[in-house]
């Protein structure tokens, strides 16, 4: 027989890959399912934690109604996203919610998922949000009320029930499995759309409380609740606009903080501006200005350390024009002449949550500025009939 039919056909290896793309490919589709199981297991996990544990927690913790629709979780994006959250005002303080957010949106590290002691935020977005700023008569803040009960401090209840029941909360809040100490949280980008009504009794502000809203567009950097104290590592920027009378003006504000770890100790610094706005649109504010009408425009700077004022470098500067003086504010300034444009400085001391504006420096740094200096030689050359005099055109001293 001939050795050369005895030899096998040689094998083409088409019929074992054949064999294995089955077996990848159920593979695959069951990597696949275990992720998509994984992933509906996780988010359920998350959705219950945090009705059962975690928002038990924090209305304990900051003595606030805390409530949430929805959680939806990528695990393979870091990306959590919730729903419907809001934060109801402390005890004391009535009216809608303190912060409402239909829609917060917040990529995590993934690596960070796996640690407990420190959280790295890679980008944070809230969309029309909501935020209710008040301060009542005794001065007193309801963000500053939330800030004391989460630091472990205990809040200054103003009224019985609020005094009965922040043991009832602090006892609840010792109960519950969840830790003491915020862990280390870093935001390395954020983005937020909100309106913000702010509602301030102030006394000052009698008969009716200064009553303003706020559409504003606010980025925040490098945000961490921990690093070295003092240091201006954060930045911030606020693009918006104050609405009042159906009228839009527009404000800009600039600034640095400090990493925030304690929320009643905070340490910034912050400048910004408003474009010249009518007075009229708020009587409040025309009423604790002296000033019955006209335009003015706003500028502020602020340097505070440890929640304090520093008064050498913190002050509220309004630019007047086409200006109206209070019968008070001229019988203040024994009948003196302003000009049509002047500009007034007020110095800021005090701390946070009781800032004093001190009137009696503005209106003397006022009286002694050139602008003045100027108007009031200008109404002596009047009043005296020498030749070339031009007449005082004042609409701020007309009654």
């Amino acid at each position: 027989m001939n050795a050369t039919n005895m030899t096998p056909p040689a094998r083409t290896g088409k019929p074992f890959r054949v064999r294995r793309a089955p077996v990848l490919l159920g593979l695959l589709l069951l990597i696949l399912g275990l992720l998509a199981a994984a992933h509906l297991v996780l988010e359920r996990h998350c959705t219950v934690l945090a009705r059962r544990r975690v928002l038990p927690w924090l209305q304990a913790r900051y003595q606030a109604d805390v409530k949430l629709k929805n959680i939806s979780v990528n695990i393979l994006t870091g990306v959590l996203v919730l729903e419907g959250a809001a934060i109801g005002n402390p005890p004391d303080f009535a009216g809608a919610a303190m912060a409402e957010m239909p829609h917060f949106r917040l990529r995590l590290a993934l690596h960070d998922l796996w640690r407990k002691d420190t959280i790295t935020v890679r980008s944070l977005r809230v969309k029309d949000a909501r935020l209710n700023i008040i301060r009542n008569s005794q001065g007193r803040w309801n963000l500053a009320g939330a800030a004391e009960s989460g630091s472990g401090a205990t809040p200054d209840s103003s009224g019985p029930d609020g005094q009965a029941a922040a043991p009832e909360r602090r006892e609840a809040s010792r109960r519950l499995p969840m830790p003491d100490k915020p862990p280390r949280l870093a935001i390395d980008k954020a983005r937020l759309h909100t309106r913000v009504q702010y509602t301030d009794h102030n006394p000052i502000f009698q008969p009716a409380p200064l009553q303003l809203e706020l559409d504003l567009d606010i980025a925040l950097d490098r945000l961490a609740n921990y690093g070295q104290a003092g240091k201006l590592t954060g930045r911030l920027q606020v693009n918006g606009a104050i609405c009042a009378a159906g009228r839009r003006t527009p404000l800009e504000l600039r600034g640095r903080m400090a990493p925030l770890a304690d929320p009643r100790q905070l340490t910034f610094e912050l400048t910004g501006s408003t474009k010249p706005f009518d007075l009229q649109d708020a009587p409040p504010l025309a009423g604790w200005l002296g000033v019955a009408q006209g335009l003015a425009a706003c500028m502020i700077t602020l340097e505070v350390q440890n929640n304090v004022l520093n008064p050498e470098k913190s002050m509220l500067q309004f630019n007047f024009s086409e200006t109206r003086l209070s019968p008070a504010t001229r019988q203040r300034l024994h009948g003196i002449a302003l000009p049509r444009v002047f500009t007034l400085r007020i110095p800021l001391s005090g701390t946070l949550e009781s800032p004093r504006a001190d009137f009696e420096a503005a209106i003397a740094g006022l009286l002694t500025s050139d602008d003045v200096i100027g108007s009031f030689l200008q109404g002596l050359y009047q009043a005296g009939g020498l030749p070339g005099a031009q007449p005082a055109d004042d609409p701020a001293a007309t009654p």
